[in-house]
């Protein structure tokens, strides 16, 4: 939940910026052609700058894949859930980590499945 915090603003500013990168005058022909402003944005502006914020999206994404580094470091792995923040408290990379080097072959495949699920959670 805190990294997606730390994602909220990366967005936000690399959508504010491609939006000011949009011609003046795509707005402007198309306000002549009749469209009002909200048409304006939805059919000429969104779409001319939806690759650019996927990009800006995946971006945050990768960032934040990287700040979970420093959490196998402070989250201290507890295997139980606590309610209480000045307790050890679980944490999924933590998990795969202990996983992936145990010595058991079934952890092992546990500590890929949670990277899927990482991934997949990422990439969705």
């Amino acid at each position: 939940m805190a990294l997606a915090f730390i994602m909220v603003p990366l967005v936000a500013r690399t959508t504010e910026e491609m939006l000011r990168l949009v011609p003046g005058s795509y707005r402007e022909a198309s306000i002549a052609l009749g469209a009002t402003k909200a048409r304006t944005i939805l059919r000429v502006v969104l779409p001319s700058v939806t690759g650019s914020v996927v990009t800006g999206v995946m971006l945050a994404i990768a960032r934040i894949a990287g700040e979970t580094a420093p959490l196998l470091f402070t989250a201290l792995g507890s295997r139980l859930n606590e309610s209480d923040l000045r307790r050890p408290f679980p944490s999924l990379t933590v998990q795969i980590y202990n996983y992936a080097t145990g010595p058991y072959a079934e952890e092992k495949r546990q500590a890929w499945a949670g990277i899927l699920v990482l991934v997949a959670w990422c990439l969705c």
